[in-house]
């Protein structure tokens, strides 16, 4: 509350910027050295999970960025609290956005595996909280990445339906469609251990089944997993991000969003984040 009432006279800029919000850290940079205060830390994550979504205003240059990113991310989350994404243990994995599946035949691409909508690692014990992705390099069509906000999906569901979801559990593995190693559970209803709003945490890209954990109205309720997921992924759920310029750097709320690369829809190579 503290933290809250002192928000207006914080340096950091907290501005609407397309229904999202836009953080502004360039005066916290002095010799490529980035220092977040508490008081501003605390404001940031207040407006992350808020919002679900922060861009980071100003830009970077591609170069200063792994460095730079690395401090904001560890000042705002705790340092080892990063999960390496290579086998070098860069935090930051250059992505090559490109559709899984080429066109075969003359049929159009297909999306496959992180394609599809999906909360980044729900295949692990401990899942990724926040994700963080930063456009290095431009390579041809610009691209689009899309975000399904699963706490609105979850609001949405009648007392009834709550109530009988939050029975369910759900069986997430690594590989869309494959048994490749072990499977993890988490239920299907998960509170937010900062907002306490309650989410559906389900996929299509990572979600193998839904396992009941009582017998609700004599199994009278038809909620598979494709119902959910498609209740998830209407249309009034879903927005989408435009990757325009170099510089630009995202971060949202991992277990209160879905995210999913459209690169699929744009030929073998779009652009690098």
């Amino acid at each position: 509350k503290a933290a809250g009432t002192a928000a207006m006279a914080l340096p950091v800029k907290l501005l609407k910027a397309g229904g999202r919000v836009e953080v502004d850290l360039d005066s916290h940079v002095a010799s490529g050295v980035l220092s977040v205060p508490e008081d501003v830390r605390l404001q940031i994550l207040r407006a992350l999970f808020e919002h679900r979504w922060l861009q980071v205003g100003g830009r970077v240059s591609a170069l200063a960025a792994p460095p730079l990113m690395r401090q904001a991310l560890e000042q705002l989350f705790g340092a080892g609290s990063l999960f390496p994404t290579n086998e070098k243990g860069d935090v930051l994995q250059l992505l090559v956005s490109q559709g899984r599946r080429r066109p075969v035949d003359g049929q159009a691409a297909q999306p496959f595996g992180s394609d599809l909508f999906h909360h980044d690692n729900s295949f692990f014990q401990q899942p990724a909280f926040v994700t963080s992705l930063y456009l290095k390099q431009v390579v041809g069509e610009p691209m689009t990445t899309e975000f399904c906000d699963t706490t609105a999906a979850y609001e949405a569901l009648s007392e009834r339906d709550r109530a009988f979801v939050a029975t369910l559990v759900a069986n997430h593995g690594r590989f869309h469609g494959r048994d490749d190693g072990s499977l993890v559970q988490h239920p299907v209803v998960r509170v937010h251990p900062f907002t306490r709003s309650k989410t559906l945490y389900i996929s299509r890209a990572y979600t193998k089944e839904l396992v009941p954990q009582s017998d609700v109205a004599n199994g009278a309720h038809t909620w598979t997993l494709e119902r959910l997921v498609a209740h998830c992924e209407q249309p009034r759920f879903i927005s989408a991000h435009a990757w325009q310029e170099p510089g630009e750097w995202v971060l949202w709320d991992n277990w209160a969003l879905m995210h999913r690369s459209m690169s699929w829809a744009y030929g073998p190579e779009s652009q690098r984040l």
